[in-house]
């Protein structure tokens, strides 16, 4: 049975039930134990390091628990990492049995940030392994049309939807791998604070690099509204799939650089904080 490689929690349960849904062929062959799940969020933050290792996890506990406050939320943030981290361990050395044995390898993905930018870094590590046989891929592209849906990426995939997207499945060759690869190593070096997709290519984006949607979303609203209002807008009106927490980060620094000020900070469900239009935006 083939491997299959996913890069978010939620892709990987809906993948285990394609494994059981369906009628005769329709359904994805294998079980559980044959899905390969990587987490590392790599759209944002520090990715010096060769694999996602010590900095990568104080990155993410970083963002968790600004969501999360241990003063609110005790070790939430901190068994969230712990646990991530050995999870990551665990399928990082099934991976390198899995190479080892010369297992089949299928990978799903999509130009969604944490998933593009986890494809670009397996890329690098089948070449660091210098494996390049056997693997293959299926990419949901933000416009795939099944026919009888629109689907903009892996996330947005029910389980009975697999078998069909199977078609989109192609061979990686060992050139593709290994562009990859030096495209991660590029990306490595730059280390720049965020990298999206930007007509059709992964770059390196600057920290303020969503301000702007932020901004021209925080001039349509009324002058009080939520946090978890606000980046809801910018989540549906953009498209650019994007997470909460990174989004919430950037409104953070609104409010530090004077732009909205806190009126009712909620330190329990910090995205609840109810905040207004500094007088910047007011006059506009």
């Amino acid at each position: 049975m083939k491997k299959e490689i996913v890069f978010g929690p939620s892709v990987g349960e809906s993948l285990r039930a394609a494994q059981h849904t369906g009628i005769g062929d329709n359904s994805i062959s294998g079980c559980a134990n044959d899905i390969i799940c990587l987490e590392y969020n790599l759209a944002f933050g520090d990715i010096s390091e060769k694999n996602p290792s010590d900095k990568r996890y104080q990155y993410l506990y970083k963002s968790i628990s600004t969501m999360y406050p241990a003063e609110i939320h005790g070790s939430l943030a901190k068994d969230w990492i712990d646990d991530l981290k050995k999870k990551n361990q665990r399928y990082l050395t099934e991976l390198k049995t899995a190479i080892k044995n010369e297992k089949e390898i299928r990978i799903w993905y999509s130009s969604a940030p944490d998933e593009i930018n986890a494809f670009y870094w397996l890329m690098s590590f089948l070449d660091s392994q210098k494996h390049y046989k056997n693997i293959s891929a299926v990419f949901i592209s933000p416009d795939y049309w099944s026919g009888s849906y629109y689907c903009r990426g892996t996330a947005m995939l029910g389980p009975e939807m697999y078998y069909e997207a199977l078609k989109l499945e192609k061979e990686i060759t060992e050139n593709q791998i290994k562009n990859c690869s030096d495209r991660w190593k590029e990306l490595r070096r730059e280390n720049a604070p965020m990298r999206l997709m930007v007509s059709g290519n992964l770059v390196s984006l600057p920290e303020d690099f969503l301000d702007s949607f932020i901004r021209n979303t925080i001039n349509k609203f009324p002058e009080k509204f939520t946090i978890a209002g606000l980046v809801g807008e910018v989540m549906g009106a953009y498209e650019l799939m994007v997470g909460d927490f990174s989004l919430y980060e950037r409104v953070l620094c609104f409010a530090e650089r004077g732009e909205i000020e806190i009126m009712e900070e909620c330190k329990e469900k910090p995205m609840a904080t109810r905040v207004r239009k500094s007088f910047c935006f007011i006059s506009d």
